[in-house]
């Protein structure tokens, strides 16, 4: 069986990240061949190559992008097996089915979709033809389903499951961070990481720095620093005068390797969050964080116990559950909490035993 991933945006997120975690761990399945179809985006590109894998690149922009469900089309024909066709939103759901429909072959394919967003289905043509004829949605909160349905789209609710999202088990690195930037052992670290985009909170979060003057901080931003946006956050911290307190790392793939350094995740997310990768990253690492209680974060934080929420948009608050955190040393037993709920209900292969059996699906 082939297992096909369509990966469309361009650049790393959560959803890329939550497809190439399927993929390299079906690159160690016998029964299936993983496949990646992507934009040619430089870092989304280099990601699944490193996995060694078949690698098709096309441009998938949307529902009318009639070249791309050819160019599909005639890749589902070259393929001498099964396959399961994985997309991340509704447009790529599309551009499958139509191919699916064009290719008209005799082997079994399926298509599913995981929905990463919370937002309400919308009505339209093109998603009603997904409804009908897509084979699974995942959705990966309660609250993503729940806002999804909240517009009665004309869709078999069969189709329709939660799976939440895991994340692999990593063995993370306490010293490289800080010996990498010269961090004392007495300085107190917190990190983002990440996209660094608008809709993050970064700047609630540089917002609340200034307010930690009694806290020997040192704040840690991993994500791609090179962009407009980031440089007019550079300003602000220097207007604060905040240069020898922050780090910006750039992008970086092994995560494993930063997160072990710090004592506080920090995640002050305006948008509602359907999941949550980077969250579960820290409660992987028996790390406290630190995020926003307007998303599907409550689903798997209890706050105070596995992790700490705060309201969005709020800098006083955010400054304030630090501080309690720094203050009280608590950040030691929400972390040790948090990696027991994190083992117990969000590893990765919970998950992605959930994940095979909707490929498999017999129905």
């Amino acid at each position: 069986m082939k297992i096909m991933h369509l990966v469309a945006n361009g650049s790393w997120g959560g959803g890329e990240q939550y497809a190439y975690d399927l993929v390299d761990q079906l690159c160690r399945e016998n029964w299936c061949e993983p496949i990646v179809v992507c934009r040619n985006n430089p870092v989304v590109v280099d990601n699944f190559v490193s996995l060694g894998i078949r690698l098709f690149k096309l441009k998938m922009n949307g529902y009318l992008d009639f070249r791309s469900v050819v160019a599909l089309s005639n890749i589902i024909k070259d393929l001498n097996d099964d396959c399961v066709i994985h997309t991340h939103d509704f447009k790529r759901a599309f551009i499958a089915l139509a191919a699916r429909k064009m290719a008209s072959v005799d082997k079994k394919i399926r298509v599913v979709m995981t929905r990463h967003l919370i937002r309400p289905a919308k009505n339209g043509f093109f998603e009603k033809f997904v409804y009908r004829n897509i084979d699974s949605i995942l959705f990966v909160s309660q609250m993503a389903l729940d806002v999804f349905l909240s517009t009665s789209p004309k869709i078999d609710n069969n189709k329709c499951s939660v799976v939440l999202s895991g994340v692999k088990d990593r063995q993370c690195d306490s010293e490289f961070l800080r010996n990498k930037y010269g961090i004392d052992d007495n300085e107190f670290v917190m990190m983002y990481h990440g996209r660094i985009v608008p809709e993050k909170g970064i700047e609630i979060l540089i917002n609340a720095l200034p307010l930690l003057s009694d806290i020997p901080y040192r704040m840690v931003f991993v994500g791609d620093d090179t962009t407009e946006y980031v440089s007019g956050l550079k300003k602000n911290i220097s207007e604060k005068s905040l240069d020898t307190k922050v780090i910006w790392t750039g992008y970086q793939k092994q995560i494993d390797r930063w997160i072990g350094g710090c004592n506080l995740g920090l995640l002050p997310t305006i948008a509602r969050e359907a999941f949550g990768l980077s969250a579960v990253e820290y409660m992987m690492a028996g790390k406290t964080v630190v995020t926003t209680d307007n998303g599907a974060q409550k689903e798997y934080i209890q706050n105070g116990v596995t992790g700490i929420l705060v309201p969005p948009s709020d800098s006083v608050q955010l400054s304030e559950a630090i501080a309690t955190v720094y203050k009280n040393g608590s950040f030691t037993d929400i972390g040790i909490n948090a990696r027991k709920y994190y083992e117990q209900n969000l590893k990765f292969d919970i998950f992605f035993k959930k994940i095979i059996e909707v490929y498999i699906d017999n129905n």
